[in-house]
């Protein structure tokens, strides 16, 4: 099936929608449009070009019109928000980028093109594509403003990563790069780094000193990261205490999880929480 653009845009070459919890099996489809879409819960089943992948929430994926795909999990509830632009936009977009920008890394990849953003990026871009809702839908030129500053800003600063990427993160050893990932899922990092180089299968030394080579990470440096994002993801996500979300993510000691949390994300946990948009919680 193929949407077109004039079923989609009229009066703005834009569209918006938010899905909370939608449970609908979507049609494998392509378009001759531009579509973005941000994924607001874990274990997101997207099919693109013939493959299933389990998107985890916080990815970000930029939809080319010959791309075949369809958001489906009509087993489970799941959350996104998309939005999508014609041809004529994109083509002024990417121009006004310039070469430099190099865009056509964006269009040649096989797959579209995704990124994963921290939890706290995440809640940013939600908060921004929200506001779409509180502005007047019948004042065109204010609409078309912000969705194009809008945009500027998704490729500017979030696609950017994708088209400057480190060349050796990309060339990381399967081994490596499943592990890194399985942490992730299985929440490995819970449990503390032997549990990860456990699930690797290779020795504390091998596993550390690939680690640092391909990710300039230290085994130490990696589990934190980790317990740092999962802790924010929860903070913003749900309505648990603090002190237990310390706990949950790994940390035996609050005033310790507090102190790096502070580090890393420049605020506490507190004021994170009271910044995220009441509609992400799971109250």
């Amino acid at each position: 099936m193929k949407f077109l653009e004039k079923h989609y845009f009229h009066e703005i070459p834009f569209f918006y929608t938010f899905i909370k919890d939608g449970k609908a099996k979507r049609v494998i489809h392509t378009h001759d449009f531009y579509e973005i879409f941000l994924t607001l819960s874990d274990n997101f089943l997207h099919t693109v070009n013939g493959i299933d992948y389990r998107l985890p929430q916080g990815s970000l994926v930029f939809i080319r019109p010959w791309d075949n795909h369809a958001n489906q999990n009509p087993n489970e509830p799941h959350s996104y928000v998309q939005i999508g632009y014609t041809q004529d936009i994109a083509d002024s977009l990417f121009g006004y980028l310039g070469a430099d920008y190099n865009i056509e890394k964006l269009k040649a990849s096989e797959n579209p093109p995704c990124l994963l953003l921290s939890s706290q990026d995440c809640s940013s871009l939600f908060r921004s594509l929200k506001r779409i809702e509180s502005l007047d839908m019948n004042n065109k030129v204010v609409l078309s403003k912000y969705y194009k500053n809008l945009l500027f800003h998704i490729f500017a600063d979030y696609f950017s990563k994708y088209i400057t990427s480190d060349n050796k993160v990309s060339s990381a050893p399967k081994w490596l790069s499943d592990t890194c990932k399985q942490a992730q899922a299985d929440k490995l990092f819970i449990e503390g780094i032997d549990s990860i180089v456990a699930a690797s299968g290779k020795s504390y030394k091998h596993f550390a000193r690939s680690l640092k080579h391909y990710y300039d990470k230290t085994p130490s440096e990696f589990v934190m990261d980790l317990r740092l994002a999962y802790a924010l993801n929860l903070i913003t996500t749900t309505n648990f205490s603090i002190t237990d979300i310390s706990y949950l993510s790994g940390f035996n000691n609050p005033s310790y999880f507090y102190k790096n949390f502070i580090k890393k994300y420049e605020k506490t946990p507190t004021q994170i929480r009271k910044d995220t948009p009441v509609s992400m919680l799971n109250v």
